[in-house]
């Protein structure tokens, strides 16, 4: 997953388009909201390997898109997901979900 992402920055980094790089940008947007998830189960995987807290994944995938916005505290995402367990299955769209939402308020 960070060699995609990787490469997508790359493709992102040297196309004038404007319109391409808005797509180059979202797509690695998804990719780490994935590679995000899969690093969390691993984690999770030991404890609970039907379920995981939904809750730290979503934190971190919005830590990183207000990172990657550069906010400087300008922007502020409070998110409610303490506790929320869900199966590994449904995390990842949910996670998908969460990012396009997210990434949606800051630009528009």
């Amino acid at each position: 997953m960070s060699l995609i992402h990787a490469l997508l920055g790359m493709a992102m980094r040297k196309t004038s388009n404007e319109e391409a790089a808005r797509h180059f940008r979202s797509t690695r947007s998804r990719v780490r909201a994935i590679a995000q998830f899969h690093s969390m189960a691993r984690q999770d995987d030991a404890e609970s390997p039907a379920s995981a807290d939904a809750g730290p994944y979503f934190k971190d995938l919005v830590n990183e898109i207000e990172r990657l916005r550069a906010t400087h505290g300008r922007v502020r995402v409070e998110l409610a997901a303490e506790g929320v367990r869900h199966g590994l299955a449904e995390i990842v769209p949910a996670g998908l979900c969460v990012n396009e939402l997210v990434q949606n308020a800051f630009e528009h």
